[in-house]
């Protein structure tokens, strides 16, 4: 077996937590000379030997992640891996350089931004160059920056439904907007006081139920005060609920990346599984339970905000979350009570 010792450097960006301990979140990308990623597992251990965090590095070369951490201490990482024979390799090891004793804030703002790309020499295992920088831009890009709902479950007839922000819409954010209708299942469109264009995302009806979920959004919009959002249905719609989001960061063209819907009878409502094809998308998922109609409790899937909570008035919800690496996602909710129907609803839009 070949075997490659390696030397590696991570970068930590820390948040103070509690007196004893930091936050610290670590990102790095590790990549052959030739430009493979390599593909393998990170380690990280306390003084003691004990393992507190594992992660196996993405299709990219990529690791990242969050623990807590005493910062008087020396923390190691050991990197283990395949190489050129397909063979498990032998690990490395490393101690933050400008920890010192104390990992400290005013070091870390000294460090250059970009990407953390470690490059490894295949003939001999060798480091030839890395770069060191705080968390990419992916991380955090995207922020939710206001939101407003309407609703009405008394079974009165709309061809048009709107809510309006509160506060004064930035030109060049997004809106995204989730919404769920009743009876029929129309054509929808939507416009806003600014004149901006909307694109459907996904449309999810649940014939068993007569009840339908969609998610529309608009990209690079013309900001302005009090916007108002307006969908629109080529047919007469009952029991219809709306949340409307505004985001910065979100890519102004190109932007769906990937959908997906499903409808059921349980407690876990769940969109299913969307594919990702790029990193830091914004993942909004759309939860709707349509047997009873109201008096529901939506509880936001781990790693997840819930944004808009109509769950007691009018049975729908709305959460999001950055996804800082591309791969599978769902958006999954726990849903009270149980035993009813319900239509989950996920897209995922890149970042600029």
């Amino acid at each position: 077996m070949n075997i490659k010792a390696l030397l590696f450097v991570l970068l930590f960006s820390v948040l103070p937590m509690a007196a004893q301990t930091q936050q610290v979140q670590f990102y790095a990308r590790f990549v052959w000379d030739d430009g493979t990623p390599i593909a393998g597992n990170l380690h990280i251990y306390q003084p003691n030997g004990t393992n507190v965090y594992g992660i196996t590095l993405d299709a990219n070369g990529r690791a990242q992640g969050s623990i807590s951490i005493d910062p008087t201490l020396q923390y190691y990482g050991v990197f283990d891996y395949t190489d050129s024979s397909g063979l498990p390799a032998t690990l490395g090891a490393f101690v933050p350089p400008f920890c010192n004793s104390v990992c400290s804030q005013a070091a870390l703002e000294t460090l250059p931004t970009g990407e953390v790309v470690t490059t490894i020499a295949k003939a001999t295992g060798s480091i030839l160059s890395f770069t060191l920088g705080p968390l990419p831009p992916i991380l955090g890009t995207v922020k939710h920056i206001q939101q407003a709902s309407n609703s009405d479950v008394t079974g009165t007839s709309y061809t048009s439904f709107a809510a309006a922000f509160k506060s004064t819409s930035t030109s060049g954010n997004a809106i995204i907007l989730g919404i769920t209708y009743g009876d029929t299942n129309p054509t929808i469109t939507a416009t806003d006081s600014e004149g901006n264009t909307y694109t459907q995302a996904i449309q999810t009806y649940d014939s068993g139920h007569r009840q339908g979920c969609a998610i529309l959004y608009a990209l690079n919009i013309k900001g302005g005060a009090s916007n108002q959002i307006t969908v629109k249905f080529s047919g007469a719609v009952k029991y219809v609920a709306v949340g409307v989001h505004e985001y910065s960061g979100i890519a102004a063209a190109a932007v769906l990346d990937a959908t997906a819907g499903a409808t059921g009878i349980n407690t876990n409502p769940s969109s299913g599984s969307a594919a990702t094809i790029a990193d830091g998308d914004l993942i909004f998922g759309v939860g709707v339970e349509d047997s009873m109609g109201s008096g529901d409790t939506f509880t936001a899937e781990s790693g997840f905000t819930k944004r808009v909570d109509l769950g007691t008035a009018a049975a729908y919800a709305d959460q999001d979350q950055v996804q800082n690496i591309k791969g599978s996602v769902t958006a999954t909710w726990t849903l009270s009570p149980s035993g009813n129907g319900w239509i989950a609803n996920l897209a995922a839009f890149k970042k600029r």
